[in-house]
């Protein structure tokens, strides 16, 4: 629709002299970003190719980016909570409810237990591997 039409803008001037540029400047869309670049037949510049978009739809366009980075960062955030509860929820099923405290204790009076037993007592695996043994087992 241009084609052909004087332009506008006064920033032109670097593709005139061969070389290729962007600017942001006000022509007949208004102020819009413009890339220039030389059009060349063998060695011989022969014209110039401006390509322009009106900052309004720039502005937009990276508003759009940012409101979807933005959405992805808080969905994001939102699946890492729902993880981490779920996970700390199954946990503490495997655990039977208790925190490591109440585990630390449990693991006490079990080896109080075990040692003040007067009787042997031989713990063994699956693989018949000896994992515990109390002080009178030990005796024996």
């Amino acid at each position: 629709e241009r084609i052909g039409k004087k332009f506008q803008g006064g920033d032109e001037y670097p593709v005139l002299h061969g070389r290729a540029s962007m600017s942001e400047s006000k022509g007949t869309l208004g102020k819009s970003l413009r890339s220039f670049t030389p059009i060349y037949d063998g060695d011989e510049q022969i014209g110039a190719v401006a390509v322009g978009i009106p900052m309004e739809n720039v502005n937009e366009a990276f508003a759009n980016a940012n409101r979807d980075i933005i959405l992805g960062a808080i969905f994001g955030i939102l699946v890492g909570i729902v993880g981490a509860i779920l996970l700390s929820r199954y946990i503490k099923k495997i655990l039977h409810g208790l925190e490591p405290s109440g585990i630390a204790q449990l693991l006490g009076e079990r080896n109080t237990m075990l040692q003040s037993v007067h009787e042997g007592i031989v713990a063994v695996n699956r693989d018949s591997r000896i994992n515990l043994v109390n002080k009178s087992a030990q005796d024996i």
